[in-house]
């Protein structure tokens, strides 16, 4: 019992779903929605950066465009489509406009140094990108709560009000004629039932006519009778001769 417990809390701890808050915010020229919030949804303890980013889909549904310097050093170039065109080498020929990285703490947002594949994001990390000129400015303020709000509970069906039953329920629960025209009466049916003898009419419906006897049924006893009466005489005269 312990072992299975055990690995039925496993296997619900692996099946648990993490999220993270992800704020895209936009340069102030961007002719489209200026932030875009993402609650990201993932099953494993911690992911990287990018593939928060990944998940998010927040470039247009394709993953987001990078910029490989070498020793698994990245930079984003480009995040729900700004800038067009991707300048060459992510900035262009000079320091241009770019996407900077940050972590909300407990004192306010803090930029991330390690690029987008240093570090890691776990449950309830609000993590935000945005894009301006130099070192980057802080996002807008939030809370993780406003981009991935508490999932709602589940609410209660009321039973239905139809008592009418269904065609299969009258068929189950409707007794047959045969089972109405055989089943016997109950007790307390029977003691109120009024016992009424059948008319001369019912009974000579049901049992027709009486019979006539067959014209020599009563010759047999006849003779019986007469055989009786012999014997009976023959019995008295016996009795007188054997007297003194």
């Amino acid at each position: 019992m312990a072992v299975a417990a055990a690995v039925a809390w496993q296997g619900s701890a692996h099946a648990q779903t993490h999220r993270a808050a992800l704020l895209i915010q936009h340069s102030s020229s961007w002719p489209g929605p200026h932030v875009l919030w993402k609650c990201v949804e993932f099953a494993q303890e911690a992911i990287g950066g990018l593939a928060l980013l990944q998940l998010a889909g927040v470039n247009s549904g394709q993953p987001p465009e990078i910029y490989d310097w070498g020793a698994g050093a990245y930079t984003v170039c480009q995040l729900d489509r700004q800038p067009q065109p991707i300048p060459d080498r992510c900035f262009g020929p000079m320091s241009g406009p770019n996407w900077s990285d940050w972590s909300q703490t407990a004192s306010g947002w803090v930029a991330r140094s390690a690029g987008v594949a240093g570090y890691t994001v776990r449950d309830g990390d609000v993590e935000g990108w945005s894009y301006s000129v130099g070192r980057g400015s802080q996002p807008s303020a939030v809370s993780f709560s406003q981009i991935c709000p508490p999932p709602r509970a589940p609410t209660a069906t009321a039973p239905s009000r139809n008592t009418t039953p269904s065609a299969s329920t009258v068929a189950r629960t409707t007794p047959t004629a045969e089972a109405t025209s055989t089943a016997a009466p109950s007790p307390a049916m029977q003691a109120l039932a009024p016992s009424v003898s059948p008319s001369a009419g019912t009974a000579l419906a049901s049992t027709g006519p009486p019979t006539k006897s067959p014209p020599g049924a009563l010759g047999p006893w006849l003779l019986l009778v007469a055989a009786a009466i012999v014997l009976t005489g023959l019995g008295a005269l016996n009795l007188r001769r054997r007297r003194p």
